[in-house]
């Protein structure tokens, strides 16, 4: 939630819920990965743009984060009087071409899977130099990877978050995409207005087509804009394409990490954390999480395979799977 509303926090019951939502966290329709300080160069450059009018519509009010490649504002929507999410390509990569491809593809994407584990998007427009932008729900939580700063998860909430993100995920198979980046911090958390969690999957920065994503291993920019400790294997090396089974390691990587408290693979030098994860077999989660249910921790081993072949093929096979183990497991 943003700084001017109300934080409710204090009227949760005294143990700590499953989303885990103790402090307030800023309202974002798209996680902005390296938050910049204020003094960042990108940061200056996206504040100087507040008050401005974008499509005659959207009046910028604030910035709400600022990332590598764009800057998310807090904007009102004079049509409607309602706060939404505005998302912009920095100044300094407009004229990158490539910059503008991979933006525009991330529009595209957002704009042609629609689920409700899926962040909206409300409208699209150009600016005057013909600069896509993207507007979308301001959602009130927290991200997966705040949600965790207090350790592991309980069974339960790790099994429900999972499931909302399989089903989200179905939905970007399902529509030929490839989303490249699950990982906790592009997991928004968020209570419905009943109580009940709701995950929400943001940012498809380098979302692909299935078709445009086989065959290619990560690139440099690519790498800036994703989370390494959450790469699969076939997105380092070119053993195998990138493919639905990319995404569900990713998703067995997140399990992993909301079960244990860290990702299958840590490692302080880069170098050596790609190679463990492109070489090495994953460990297994209850190496670190000894009372985790045989049955969840066989769900975890089977997203986290090394050759994707012998994964779940997509995120609704590995949905069937969860939810035959989560009957098991009462949960």
């Amino acid at each position: 939630m943003t700084g001017d509303e109300h934080d409710d926090s204090d009227n949760e019951p005294s143990d700590t819920p499953m989303w885990r939502m103790r402090r307030p966290t800023p309202a974002l329709g798209l996680a902005t990965v390296g938050l910049e300080q204020h003094t960042a160069p990108g940061y200056r450059q996206a504040a100087a743009r507040v008050g401005e009018v974008l499509g005659q519509r959207y009046e910028l009010l604030s910035v709400l984060g600022s990332g590598t490649a764009g800057s998310v504002f807090r904007a009102r929507d004079a049509k409607t009087g309602a706060a939404v999410a505005l998302k912009l390509l920095h100044e300094k990569l407009k004229g990158s071409a490539h910059d503008r491809l991979r933006f525009e593809r991330e529009v595209a994407a957002a704009a042609t899977v629609h689920h409700p584990n899926i962040v909206r998007m409300l409208d699209r427009g150009l600016e005057p130099d013909g600069t896509p932008y993207q507007v979308l729900e301001i959602l009130e939580g927290r991200a997966l990877d705040a949600a965790g700063e207090d350790g592991p998860l309980e069974f339960a909430p790790a099994v429900d978050i999972t499931r909302q993100l399989l089903a989200a995920l179905s939905a970007v198979h399902l529509h030929g995409y490839v989303h490249r980046d699950v990982k906790p911090e592009n997991i928004f958390l968020l209570r419905n207005p009943d109580g009940y969690l709701q995950v929400k999957l943001i940012d498809f920065g380098i979302a692909r087509l299935l078709d445009d994503a086989k065959g290619g291993t990560i690139t440099d920019d690519d790498m800036v804009l994703g989370s390494p400790s959450f790469m699969s294997p076939e997105q380092i090396s070119s053993d195998h394409p990138v493919s639905p089974a990319t995404d569900v390691w990713q998703t067995g990587a997140v399990l992993f990490y909301m079960l244990t408290g860290r990702p299958p693979f840590q490692d302080n030098n880069l170098s050596n954390l790609l190679v463990r994860i492109a070489r090495e077999p994953a460990p297994n989660v209850a190496t670190f999480r000894p009372d985790c249910p045989y049955a969840l921790a066989a769900i975890v081993a089977g997203a986290l395979r090394r050759n994707p072949e012998h994964r779940y093929a997509d995120a609704h096979q590995m949905s069937i799977a969860l939810h035959k183990a989560a009957k098991d497991l009462g949960v």
